[in-house]
């Protein structure tokens, strides 16, 4: 079983994107008018404050919400109320497992 992690950083949300469409950095830059160079710098995170608009041009041929690109991963406001509290108080460990199976029946 194969377990995916989110990227936390723009750069590696975009470089996800980018290989799941199976693009070189190039193709990128030719389809949305981003040097090829610039586009590097926003996949290594040397670029960090992008405008809505090239944001926009990134989710539009990566075919993804730009919500997916602006939201902080950092910000644990996403989390279930029980993991929120284990992520800030690990003495609570014993409470993720509980709190991961709730989760999980959500989803199902």
């Amino acid at each position: 079983m194969s377990t995916r992690i989110i990227p936390r950083t723009l750069g590696g949300k975009l470089k996800e994107a980018r290989e799941a469409k199976k693009l070189f950095q190039s193709e990128v830059a030719e389809r949305t008018g981003i040097l090829q160079s610039v586009v590097s710098k926003y996949e290594n995170d040397q670029i960090v404050k992008p405008t809505e608009e090239i944001l926009q041009k990134f989710a539009d041929l990566y075919e993804i919400e730009l919500s997916y690109l602006t939201k902080d991963y950092h910000n644990l406001d996403h989390l279930l109320p029980e993991v929120r509290y284990w992520v800030r108080n690990p003495e609570s460990k014993p409470f993720l497992m509980d709190a991961y199976m709730k989760y999980l029946q959500t989803k199902m």
